[in-house]
This record gives C-alpha cells, structure tokens and sequence, in this order.
C-alpha cells in the first residue's frame, strides 16, 4: 500500500494507515533519533480483525480506542497499531499527560455491579431458587460461561 496519512514523515516506509477516533487526529512527532518509549504499551490489549467495509485488517488497542491502524494483512496490522501506541504513551509522557494504565496490569477485586430491569431481576432470582443456587452464583457462571470461547 505504502499510503500515508496527512501529518505523516515519508521516511517512516510503513505501509497501511492510521485512522483517527472519536478522540481527533493527533499528530506524532518523529525524531530521527530513537526515543526511550515506556514499556507500558508492551502491555496494552491489541486486537486484529478483518473489516469488509475497508476491505482490509484494522488494528486496535483498547487502552487507547481513538487510535486505528488499517493495513493489507494481519501481521502489517498489528505492528502498525503496536508502533502507534507506542508513539502515543511517548508524547503522553512527554507531553506530561496521564497514560492510560495496561487492563493487564490492573488489579480487580472481582466485583462489579450490574442493573437490570426489574423483571429481569425476578426471573433471575426465581431460576437461582430453583437450581438452589445464590443470585451471584447463578449470574456469574452465566457471565464465565458467556465469555468461554466456543468451539466447534
């Protein structure tokens, strides 16, 4: 592909493209010297998938949604959102901004709220008193389940 998006230097030679969010374009700036870069994006959630709309793999980071990175195959996806991020927590730290903690590193106590209607509520208490079960039990097996990879 070889496209470069406006604000970006032609020496880089990396192909796909990067896309803004909903946070805007952010401009990174290069320096021909390579930067000390925090090991924290070494830790962010990437994913890759394919989008049919743009006919070609988008990567992402979760820790930083605004930012996108489009490219031909999976691998050219992956290292683009991964350099991106990584330029990003730079200018973050070097613009004195807070950088978003790695979900991986983040401790969880294993509780969280979560409302439902009403009538959702008393069905689901009425099926935990029928299995002999707590609320709590019977919603977090179905959450654990629910978040199980399915397989074929």
């Amino acid at each position: 592909m070889g496209w470069q998006p406006a604000g970006e230097h032609p020496e880089l030679q990396r192909s796909g493209k990067a896309l803004p969010g909903q946070a805007g374009t952010r401009r990174y700036r290069h320096t021909q010297e390579r930067r000390q870069v925090s090991n924290i994006a070494e830790h962010y959630t990437y994913r890759v998938h394919w989008s049919p709309e743009d006919e070609l793999f988008v990567g992402t980071v979760a820790e930083l949604p605004s930012l996108s990175w489009l490219a031909p195959d999976q691998t050219e996806a992956f290292a683009g959102i991964r350099q991106v991020a990584l330029e990003t927590v730079a200018d973050l730290e070097a613009d004195g901004d807070v950088v978003p903690p790695a979900l991986a590193d983040r401790e969880y106590s294993g509780k969280f709220l979560v409302r439902v209607p009403p009538e959702a509520h008393r069905q689901l208490v009425i099926e935990a008193a029928e299995q002999n079960v707590s609320l709590n039990r019977l919603a977090a097996a179905r959450l654990i389940r629910a978040t199980q990879p399915t397989g074929g």
